[in-house]
């Protein structure tokens, strides 16, 4: 009987971290499809054939991803070593082949993501192709 007693704890233990994995997997999928609706609008938006450095500077400030970069740092700081939170790395880091990551915010989350991903998941093994793709982003973004 003592076993089937000290089984419970661990079995309800076992289930709520199971159930708070799934709520983040949740959060992460809803945040990244309210992410793809957002940038769906902004780019099938109408924007000027010839801008001017006021209409580019606009199109900058109003690129939602300025919105959404916070929210997946954050839903990654707050268990760095889950699945989750290297799905929130991946986005971040994805999002410098965007807009590079020259501007203060998202170089900010872009560091961030990298100790994150340095700390906790270096045993991965998409995390060479994650690498790669930042390498020839930065290339293509910055060329020497």
């Amino acid at each position: 009987m003592r076993f089937s007693t000290s089984i419970g704890p661990v079995l309800m233990l076992m289930l709520t971290h199971a159930a708070v994995a799934a709520d983040r997997v949740t959060m992460f999928d809803m945040l990244k499809s309210e992410y793809e609706a957002a940038e769906k609008t902004f780019f099938d938006a109408p924007s000027p054939t010839e801008p001017t450095p006021a209409d580019n500077i606009r199109r900058y400030e109003e690129w939602p991803g300025w919105k959404y970069i916070l929210r997946f740092q954050a839903l990654a700081e707050a268990r760095p070593d889950d699945e989750t939170a290297f799905r929130c790395c991946e986005w971040i880091i994805d999002r410098t082949s965007n807009v590079g990551n020259e501007d203060r915010l998202i170089f900010n989350a872009d560091q961030k993501a990298w100790e994150i991903i340095a700390a906790h998941h270096t045993d991965r093994d998409d995390l060479p192709m994650l690498c790669l793709r930042a390498v020839a982003c930065r290339t293509r973004c910055h060329p020497t």
